[in-house]
């Protein structure tokens, strides 16, 4: 099966979730598609915690099963999924310090 770029982006993304992780799930298109991903391995038995950035993010998460936190609740997060021009309307709202350990940056032309 052929993915789009954002597509095979988002799955590889899925790489780098370890259990137990508190994860910046990101907004915008990609990242809808990386949160859609982690949803079905959610759904498999994998336990995160997604912090969303956006009420969009929020809602599709909610609706997917995915057990979220509040960035004030948990301030340090072991991976974001991010895309370069997103990445800065994605954590500039995000109160600070904001501890991210890994941000998985996807930059497409």
């Amino acid at each position: 099966m052929t993915h789009s770029p954002k597509q095979a982006a988002a799955l590889r993304a899925l790489d780098f979730i370890q259990p137990g992780m508190r994860l910046g799930l990101g907004t915008g298109s990609t990242a809808a598609l990386f949160v859609a991903a982690l949803a079905q391995r959610v759904a498999e038995g994998l336990r995160i915690t997604g912090v969303p950035p956006s009420e969009v993010t929020r809602l599709q998460a909610e609706r997917l099963n995915i057990a979220l936190a509040k960035l004030d609740a948990t301030p340090e997060i072991d991976l974001a999924m991010a895309c370069e021009t997103a990445l800065m309307a994605d954590f500039a709202a995000w109160p600070k310090p904001a501890n991210v350990s890994l941000i998985l940056m996807v930059n497409f032309p």
